[in-house]
């Protein structure tokens, strides 16, 4: 429950969490990364990891991961839910970044239309890999989604 209240001609806001507290964790959310730095996977594998992930072949963790990060929207979604079924806890931290994904691939049919983004193949994973659910919707706003986003973080800082 939030209570507002002027004073003075100022509007303040008391509750969970404050607007001012939001932007700062809205900043401190995509400033920061938590998974180390890896390089988008090569083109001549795109095809290829392409073809793995429909045929639900076993593919190397750091090709995943390269995979999360790298210019095909299509392929970072099918990453996201390729690491949740391998259930590295590994990926946690790459699955945590990927939150924050704003893209969203279109010209296919979805039975849920989440599955479309990368953030809520993401969001999946993670909930399959640590039994952990932080309120993350993919549709929500911005300031919503980095409100769950940083809840992840904190409870990643935590140790797993």
């Amino acid at each position: 429950m939030h209570n507002i209240f002027s004073d003075a001609g100022t509007t303040v806001i008391r509750g969970s969490i404050s607007l001012i507290t939001l932007a700062a964790l809205s900043l401190e959310c995509s400033a920061e990364q938590l998974a180390p730095k890896t390089g988008p996977l090569k083109g001549e594998l795109v095809s290829d990891l392409f073809e793995r992930i429909a045929k639900r072949e076993k593919i190397e963790f750091n090709l995943l991961c390269q995979a999360l990060v790298g210019p095909q929207t299509a392929l970072r979604a099918d990453a996201a839910t390729a690491l949740g079924d391998l259930g590295d806890k590994r990926a946690i931290p790459f699955l945590i970044d990927a939150l924050s994904d704003e893209s969203m691939h279109v010209g296919a049919n979805y039975r849920d239309a989440g599955d479309s983004t990368t953030r809520h193949r993401a969001n999946k994973a993670l909930k399959k890999i640590t039994g952990q659910d932080f309120g993350f919707v993919w549709n929500d706003g911005k300031d919503k989604r980095n409100e769950a986003i940083f809840k992840w973080f904190e409870w990643y800082r935590k140790g797993v």
